[in-house]
Order: structure tokens, then sequence, then C-alpha cells
């Protein structure tokens, strides 16, 4: 009976962890989209996107 609740308790516990882990990346997901349908802030600015990528992998030219 005590391992039967233990394992309910460590399921319950699995299932809060995996539905904040999803909560934050949809949140995350949602500011990333509303992020990219605002237009870059300037003339001849590139938006936040392609900045970080350009950081992360290099000015490269394809």
């Amino acid at each position: 009976m005590e391992s039967f609740l233990v394992l309910i308790l460590v399921a319950v516990v699995a299932i809060v962890v995996l539905y904040g882990i999803i909560r934050l990346a949809v949140s995350h997901g949602v500011q990333d989209a509303a992020r990219s349908l605002q237009p870059a802030s300037g003339v001849g600015q590139v938006s936040e996107v392609i900045r970080r990528q350009r950081a992360r992998y290099g000015d490269e030219q394809v």
C-alpha cells in the first residue's frame, strides 16, 4: 500500500513538472511569435532573431 502511494506521488509530481515545462515553452513561443510579427525598429536594422542567429553562428553569407 505504501509503495502505491509513493508511485502516485511521483506520478503527480512528474505531471506538475511537465505542465510547468510545457507552459513555459508555450509562453516563450507566444512571445517569439509576437516579436516576429513586429517590423524591425528602424531602416537598415535587422530583427532581434536574425541578430541572435548572427551572433551565435557568425555573420556567414549563404
